[in-house]
C-alpha cells in the first residue's frame, strides 16, 4: 500500500490534546490499477479501542483512498480541511504538499458539510442555550403576577423579565402610522392587551419545543463538551477561511476551545460563542469572494493523470 501521507490527527493536530486524549492517526493510500479493477476500499479502520469508548492509551488508525479524499474535500468534509493543514505530516509525497499548496480550491461561499458540521452541533444542544434560559425567566416572572391576578401584561409591566432576549419594543405599525409597543421573547412579540395567562401559556409551549438536552445544557448537565469543543474549532476555521482566506495550527482561540473540552466555562458562555459564530460564519460567506463551488473537473483530471504517468 502506497501512503501518500500520514499524520497524527484529532487533539494533537489541532494542538488541543490533554491527559486523557487517545492518538489518532490518519492517512491516505494510492490504490494501484489492479485494486481498482477488483474493488479498492474507500476507507480501512484499525483501532486497539475494540467496541468500546477509546482511552488515552489507545490508537485509531484510519487510511481512506486518495480518490475519496478528493471527493470528501470537494463536499467541504471537516476531516479533509483539517489534514490540509498539518504542518508536520510523518509520512509525506510530492502528490500530499501538491494538494496542500492547492487547499484553497477546495474552499467556497457554501462548504455544506463544513457550515453543516457547525450548525448540526450547535443545535444538538440548543444553541440558543441563553434564549432558553430568557424564555424560562419570562415564565417565573408571570408565575408570580398570577398567583395574584390575570390582567393585561401591559398593566403589570415592571414585574416583567427584561434581559438580553426579553425586551419592550416599539415599532410603528405601517397602516395606522401609530406606534405600538409590545412584549418580545426570543423574537415573538406580543400585544400588551394580552392577558398574562394567555402569554405564560404561549411562552410554555416555545419552552417545550427545545429538546431535553437542551434544558440540561442550560444547566450545565449532561453536555458533551468535546462535542461542543469540535464545533466552536470548526467554526473558527471557517470563520479564518472567509476573514482571512486561510487559516493554521493552533488556532487564536485554542485557549477558548480547550476551556470548553474541559468542561471549564458555563454552557451559556459558549452557547452565546457559539451563537455568534454561526451568525458570523453566514454573514461573512454571503460576503466572501470565494466561488460558489469547486472545479471538480480540475480535481478529476488530476487524479486521472496520476495514472496516465
Amino acid at each position: 500500500m502506497e501512503k501518500l501521507v500520514e499524520m497524527k490527527f484529532g487533539s494533537h493536530l489541532y494542538g488541543l490534546a490533554t491527559e486523557n486524549s487517545d492518538t489518532d492517526y490518519k492517512a491516505i493510500y494510492l490504490p494501484s490499477v489492479e485494486d481498482l479493477v477488483w474493488g479498492a476500499k474507500e476507507s480501512i479502520v484499525q483501532s486497539t479501542g475494540g467496541d468500546g469508548k477509546n482511552t488515552k492509551c489507545d490508537v485509531d488508525t484510519e487510511i481512506v483512498s486518495l480518490q475519496k479524499f478528493v471527493k470528501d474535500a470537494l463536499s467541504g468534509q471537516t476531516y479533509t480541511i483539517d489534514m490540509l493543514h498539518c504542518d508536520s505530516p510523518i509520512v509525506t509525497s510530492d502528490e500530499w504538499q501538491y494538494l496542500v499548496n492547492n487547499r484553497k480550491m477546495f474552499y467556497t461561499k457554501n462548504m455544506k458539510a463544513y457550515i453543516g458540521y457547525v450548525k448540526q452541533q450547535a443545535a444538538k444542544y440548543g444553541i440558543k442555550g441563553s434564549r432558553l434560559s430568557a424564555i424560562k425567566r419570562a415564565i417565573e416572572a408571570l408565575d408570580s403576577v398570577l398567583e395574584f391576578a390575570n390582567p393585561p401584561i401591559g398593566h403589570v409591566s415592571g414585574y416583567l423579565f427584561v434581559g438580553e432576549y426579553a425586551t419592550f419594543e416599539t415599532i410603528r405599525n405601517d397602516k395606522t402610522q401609530v406606534e405600538e409597543t409590545y412584549y418580545t421573547v426570543n423574537n415573538k412579540k406580543y400585544q400588551l392587551t394580552n392577558s398574562v395567562q394567555y402569554v405564560r401559556d404561549r411562552l410554555q409551549i416555545m419552552y417545550d419545543s427545545y429538546g431535553e438536552r437542551a434544558k440540561l445544557a442550560m444547566r450545565n448537565e449532561g453536555v458533551d463538551w468535546k462535542a461542543l469543543s469540535h464545533a466552536l474549532r470548526a467554526g473558527y476555521q471557517m470563520k479564518a477561511i472567509y476573514e482571512h482566506g486561510d487559516f493554521s495550527y493552533p488556532l487564536n482561540e485554542t485557549d477558548i476551545i480547550l476551556a470548553t473540552k474541559k468542561g471549564e466555562l458555563q454552557f451559556s458562555q459558549v452557547s452565546a460563542i457559539l451563537e455568534q459564530l454561526v451568525d458570523d460564519i453566514h454573514d461573512l460567506s454571503e460576503q466572501s469572494s470565494l466561488p460558489e463551488e469547486c472545479d471538480v473537473k480540475f480535481w478529476k483530471d488530476w487524479v486521472t493523470n496520476l495514472y496516465l504517468k
